[in-house]
């Protein structure tokens, strides 16, 4: 005859073994998993600008560990990456196809293939992920947890860094929401960043399936709260610190607010450029007689080619810049033509007060499809900017049109590329200026999302950072990712405004934050290999 306690414990192992079984029924239900690995990744989203739910990360992330530790290994781990990938970059990247509903767009029957294609292809880089992590490492053990972070950290930087690289809402990016944590990049980039938020995401999740004594567990938890206490600690004390303006120079920032739909028409253009001088003659008129040097930046393609040489334009340049004191300069984003050779750039020149070109830096990292057409021999078709596109500039360069400021320029998306938006074999410029043109998209959360890696590359790279859209965001970054000015969208908009000094910090190897991840990679791989040994001994 039973005891009672022999009772309650035969019905106590009843209940966990019908819950494991129900478990087993989920996991193993190949459609089913990948479904909730869609909707997990669909979710994840919410982490990103405009939203800045973290929360909501660590609970997607922490709900997939567990999912996947009690999936079988194999080929199904493809499956269940793409879906997550699939959700994740459907629903975090659907406003790229807007370009093609732009009115008067020859492509607006792409949509379709613009809104799954992207999305579908990104997707086999957490897909690879999945599948090499479970190939290789115990989710239930210590090491596979840490392999776990360093797996998809090396994939999200291959995504970023191969073929053309598309480093666009990175894990890390959530955290432009608790600017403290995301002082974390000052010493390395958002992909070391990136690799840490996996892991604490993913936490709860581990903990509820690693195999291991209460102690063991209650270690690695306060380990990584610890961490986190840390980071958010070393990021206050950062923010703390004061920061200089510079009243030597000043900036005036010219948001035009010119529709896409009407930007390239040929007979608009001259309206469009007048636009941007009537603007900035407004602007001049009660400029302050103290400063010294003032830069006037214009969004994106603000001149079209017809205009960047002609000397009746340059004439109106010089005309508008004498509403300044003293040194007065125009950088504007333009279309310049190659003197070399055929074709065109996109391009941010430099005018001085005399209406002359002094300087002029070529974009050297192009849009596929939008600015030049990968295999056009094969595909015959032009890209989105509508004729053979555009030739591609050597690369960052460090460009000083006056003495005592120098800056790196960037235009449209170069901006998002870690490592990549500055010069990095002569002295760090003083600030960042990129042009852009988001109208393209709406409104949408890609503008917020383009402006939230502005302010990660200023972290990064401890300067400010400038930037001047046609439709908005344009504003002003400083060093530590703090905003301070922001224009509204789709909005006119001048704004004079002086930057901060730059943090004059050693920039550390582009290299840096992919050694230590590939490092952990490996010793995570080794260390489940030499506790299988001792174990068998």
């Amino acid at each position: 005859m039973k005891t009672q306690t022999e009772a309650g414990g035969y019905e106590a192992a009843s209940h966990v073994g019908h819950k494991a079984d129900k478990s087993a029924t989920i996991t193993k239900n190949i459609p089913l998993t990948a479904g909730l690995c869609f909707l997990l990744g669909s979710i994840s989203v919410l982490a990103m600008a405009p939203y800045d739910y973290s929360a909501v990360l660590f609970l997607s992330l922490s709900l997939l560990y567990g999912l996947l530790a009690k999936s079988p290994s194999g080929i199904r781990m493809v499956f269940y990456g793409w879906s997550f990938g699939f959700g994740y970059f459907l629903f975090g990247l659907y406003w790229i196809g807007n370009a093609l509903l732009v009115e008067g767009n020859e492509y607006a029957w792409a949509y379709p293939l613009a809104l799954t294609g992207l999305p579908a292809l990104l997707s086999f880089f957490p897909a690879c992920g999945f599948y090499i992590w479970r190939l290789l490492f115990k989710p239930r053990a210590l090491c596979g947890f840490l392999g776990w972070g360093a797996t998809l950290g090396l994939t999200e930087w291959l995504r970023g860094n191969i073929f053309t690289g598309f480093p666009w809402n990175l894990f890390g990016y959530t955290w432009e929401g608790l600017l403290p944590i995301a002082q974390i990049v000052s010493f390395s980039d958002v992909y070391l960043l990136t690799a840490l938020t996996v892991l604490w995401a993913s936490a709860i999740g581990f903990l509820y399936v690693y195999q291991a004594p209460r102690l063991h567990k209650t270690l690695v938890a306060s380990v990584l709260i610890l961490a986190f206490i840390g980071a958010y600690i070393f990021g206050e004390l950062r923010l703390a610190r004061q920061i200089e303006l510079r009243d030597d120079i000043s900036f005036v920032l010219v948001q035009p607010d010119i529709d896409q739909a009407e930007k390239w028409t040929a007979d608009l253009m001259p309206r469009h450029f007048n636009t941007h001088l009537d603007l900035t003659e407004t602007e001049g008129l009660t400029a302050p007689k103290s400063v010294k040097t003032t830069y006037v930046i214009w969004p994106e393609t603000a001149i079209p080619l017809p205009f960047t040489e002609h000397p009746d334009a340059k004439k109106m340049i010089a005309q508008t810049l004498q509403y300044y004191p003293e040194q007065a300069f125009l950088l504007s984003g333009a279309v310049t033509k190659n003197k070399n050779g055929p074709g065109y750039f996109n391009s941010l020149v430099a005018y001085n007060r005399d209406g002359e070109i002094v300087e002029t830096f070529n974009k050297f990292h192009l849009v596929p499809f939008g600015e030049y057409m990968p295999m056009e021999s094969i595909l015959h078709l032009s890209p989105i900017v509508g004729f053979s596109g555009f030739n591609k500039g050597p690369g960052p360069r460090t460009l000083s049109v006056a003495q005592g400021f120098s800056f790196s320029p960037l235009v449209c998306y170069e901006i998002i590329f870690p490592g990549y938006v500055t010069d990095r074999q002569g002295s760090p410029p003083d600030a960042i200026i990129n042009v852009t043109n988001d109208s393209w998209y709406g409104i949408s959360p890609g503008p917020y999302q383009h402006f939230a890696q502005a302010r990660f590359r200023a972290i990064e790279e401890g300067i400010p950072v400038i930037r001047v859209a046609n439709t908005g965001f344009s504003g002003v970054i400083d060093p530590y990712g703090k905003v301070l000015f922001k224009s509204e969208l789709y909005k006119k908009t001048t704004r004079r405004i002086e930057i901060p000094r730059s943090l004059n910090k050693k920039n550390f190897p582009s290299y840096l934050s992919i050694s230590i991840i590939l490092l952990t990679f490996i010793i995570s791989y080794f260390s489940k290999n030499l506790h299988r040994y001792f174990y068998k001994r």
